[in-house]
């Protein structure tokens, strides 16, 4: 009867469903699970915004305050608030980490990097030759 009810049993198309039927407490912590990962996700990006609107803060009210500090220091600072946002971009939003399990994810982030540093400077140098000479 069960292969009547269930059209093409043979051939797995109602496979979850034959599951869900007679493999409730699988499906309930499968349920479980998936709301455990779900959390962690959730508390990560609550994490990640507040560390990274902190390093928005910081520079900011820095800028604001700009008579009290030399140009050096604020470039400093800006600079270093950048990376720690890279940084924090990259393990909170994007769950990047340097595990041996995503070794082929970051060899391919810093070859678009290296790319992206290739087209930018390559760009520049290009314009400042052509100013040089162009208009000596």
């Amino acid at each position: 009867m069960l292969g009547i009810v269930l059209a093409f049993f043979r051939y797995y198309l109602d496979l979850c469903f034959y599951n869900s039927l007679f493999n409730w407490k699988y499906k309930i912590m499968s349920n479980i699970n998936q709301q455990n990962l779900l959390n962690k996700r959730i508390y990560s990006y609550i994490i990640g915004f507040f560390i990274s609107f902190f390093f928005t803060v910081i520079p900011f009210c820095i800028a604001m305050k700009k008579k009290y500090f030399k140009l050096n220091f604020l470039i400093f600072i800006f600079l270093i608030c950048a990376v720690f946002q890279i940084f924090i971009h990259l393990k909170y939003f994007l769950h990047l980490n340097f595990s041996k399990k995503y070794t082929w994810i970051i060899v391919s982030l810093i070859f678009s990097l290296i790319v992206i540093f290739i087209i930018i400077f390559g760009s520049i140098w290009i314009m400042w030759n052509l100013n040089h000479h162009l208009m000596s």
